[in-house]
């Protein structure tokens, strides 16, 4: 569940034409050494990656709270990271799900009426 989303990152780099018609001092082969060091100095903040990560707790959070993992993630979270969701949600969406389920009974499309 903490690889669930991604970042596209996009590092540009612009220089005037004037600065590269000048005198020739800045060559392509300048400005991509320039883009290259730009880029392999781009890191996160965090340096040791096998401390566990705070990061993102506060997206899954919230995707908890909006019911968005399956079971099985659910649990996992549960375990690993002890989040869960809010249990004022959890009531609320065991109401829905008791409301849903009376309807079908009443409706007699339940399959098996001990639900």
């Amino acid at each position: 569940p903490l690889a669930d989303a991604v970042q596209d990152v996009f590092l540009v780099l612009t220089c005037p034409k004037h600065v590269l018609d000048d005198h020739g001092t800045v060559t392509d082969e300048s400005l991509l050494m320039e883009a290259r060091l730009a880029a392999d100095s781009f890191s996160p903040l965090v340096q040791r990656c096998t401390v566990e990560q705070k990061l993102y707790r506060d997206m899954i959070q919230a995707k908890l709270n909006a019911l968005l993992f399956d079971e099985g993630a659910m649990q996992w979270l549960k375990g690993s990271l002890q989040l869960e969701p809010e249990k004022r949600l959890q009531a609320l969406a065991k109401s829905f799900v008791k409301s849903i389920l009376k309807i079908l009974n009443e409706e007699s499309t339940l399959s098996s009426p001990s639900l």
